[in-house]
């Protein structure tokens, strides 16, 4: 009987025994996971820092500002620092989300003025401007730049009832639009009263345009040699324009992300990541970007 008893002891105590390594195995293996999963993707990246951009918001299909959170255009929307309502998207927005993932930071965007982007810039309000800003001298001895981003060429929007011709008029007849006009809108209306017979649009905004205005305007894909000598006559007519603007009309607009002058390591941080993620030339990663904001941008039926 005693020895029945101390078997019983025996096999009650070597459970408890087994149970406990069981009980210290599965321990140790909840607390590895649970290690592994807090640290998310997220966390992580807050642990190397912010990058603060700054950017417009009023200038589709590049940037502008949503009402709506869309799930299938994710990639390129962002909330805005210190906006309840509404956020960031569209080409500018996607290049800031992929360069943060890249340097491992956690992306702020804020919406300044387009005159005050530089200024904030300077005062370390921001890190990069990405607004397209394409290069000049002048600016450029205010600030760095980085490789090209963006890419876009350009198109002539007419009236309809144009004649195909009607693009070899007078330069003068015909309006251009640098990649940072802010009033559009003065232009539509010219269109649309017929005080002009057209105008020089970046291809993205032209796309958005007829889309927008199919009854109104059309296309020329190719700007032909004839109008450009007719603009360069224009150019050279009114000296208070630039050689730089006009020289824009004979090449592929590129823009590029601002960077503080003394911020040399940033500068070839963003340069490395571009480069890394294929966005410095004009291939299927940038174009497929664009595409993709310009459809959302006719989905939304945003305002240029």
């Amino acid at each position: 009987m005693k020895q029945n008893k101390n078997l019983i002891i025996s096999l009650v105590v070597g459970a408890f025994v087994i149970l406990g390594i069981i009980g210290g195995i599965v321990w140790r293996q909840l607390t590895k996971d649970k290690t592994t999963t807090q640290t998310t993707p997220t966390e992580e990246i807050a642990l190397n820092g912010d990058l603060v951009v700054g950017t417009e918001l009023e200038y589709a299909p590049l940037e502008w500002v949503t009402m709506g959170n869309n799930e299938q255009y994710k990639d390129q929307i962002h909330p805005i620092q210190g906006k309840k309502n509404g956020f960031a998207c569209g080409y500018n927005v996607a290049i800031a989300k992929k360069l943060a993932k890249k340097l491992s930071k956690k992306l702020i965007i804020k919406k300044i003025d387009f005159d005050g982007l530089f200024n904030a810039l300077t005062s370390n309000e921001v890190d990069l401007v990405i607004a397209g800003h394409t290069k000049t001298p002048e600016r450029e001895e205010t600030v760095a730049f980085s490789e090209p981003y963006h890419f876009g060429s350009v198109k002539v929007i007419l009236h309809k009832d144009l004649k195909d011709s009607a693009h070899e008029k007078k330069a003068k007849m015909i309006s251009d639009h640098p990649q940072e006009l802010q009033d559009l809108n003065a232009f539509n209306l010219g269109l649309l009263e017929k005080t002009i017979d057209g105008y020089i649009l970046e291809s993205d905004f032209a796309e958005l345009f007829i889309s927008k205005n199919p009854k109104l305007a059309k296309s020329v894909p190719n700007i032909d040699n004839q109008l450009m000598e007719k603009i360069k006559e224009y150019y050279d007519s009114n000296p208070q324009l630039t050689k730089e603007e006009c020289q824009t009309f004979q090449n592929t607009k590129q823009s590029h992300i601002a960077i503080k002058k003394e911020n040399e390591k940033l500068t070839k941080e963003v340069n490395k990541a571009l480069e890394e993620l294929h966005f410095t030339q004009d291939k299927q990663t940038t174009q497929a970007l664009k595409l993709k904001a310009v459809q959302y941008a006719k989905d939304e039926n945003a305002n240029l």
